[in-house]
């Protein structure tokens, strides 16, 4: 499971109590199921070059992203 990344501008306009629940339950059930949640919501916040909008990433983001994910997953394996 994989959060994507966000803007600092969409992450400061999320409802903190409903982001809370939402998280709560993603950790829970991925517990649940023995799966590895990838959290990456803060991971370009400070370079929206890496953005086409704040909460979807570009071409640029996506590689870079492909690659962080791939490097995670090679190192569980």
């Amino acid at each position: 499971m994989v959060f994507n990344p966000q803007t600092k501008e969409y992450l400061a306009e999320i409802n903190e109590e409903n982001n809370i629940k939402v998280n709560d339950f993603v950790y829970n059930l991925a517990k649940a199921k023995n799966v590895t949640v990838l959290d990456y919501h803060h991971y370009f916040k400070e370079d929206e070059s890496f953005f086409v909008n704040q909460d979807h990433i570009n071409k640029k983001g996506s590689k870079v992203l492909g690659q962080e994910v791939l490097q995670v997953i090679k190192n569980d394996l």
